[in-house]
């Protein structure tokens, strides 16, 4: 069996030994709850937000601000939100996925 570190973790190559010599850790994100996402609402315009699940993101159209999701925690700070240009916010919206 695998010996773990001093805060009792396992290394890397420690995993390989466990899972049949493959060291790949499951990174597949979880889509959003649709409850957060129906109170969820950009902290700038107080609008509704468009979810982009695949891209891990979502925009407001409004104030064209992309919001990234990082550990499938949407990162809601407008200081940390991508301003994107309007020809950019309109191709957004024309391929947003439909509610």
């Amino acid at each position: 069996m695998a010996e773990t570190g001093a805060l009792g973790l396992l290394h890397a190559s420690e995993l390989a030994t466990l899972g049949g010599g493959h060291a790949s850790v499951a990174t597949q994100a979880m889509p959003l709850d649709p409850l957060l996402l129906e109170i969820l609402v950009c902290p700038e315009s107080k609008k509704a937000l468009l979810y982009f699940e695949s891209e891990s993101f979502l925009f407001c159209p409004d104030s064209r601000l992309k919001y990234r999701i990082e550990d499938d925690i949407p990162v809601m700070l407008i200081e940390e939100a991508e301003r994107v240009s309007e020809a950019d916010a309109a191709a957004l919206v024309a391929r947003a996925p439909q509610r």
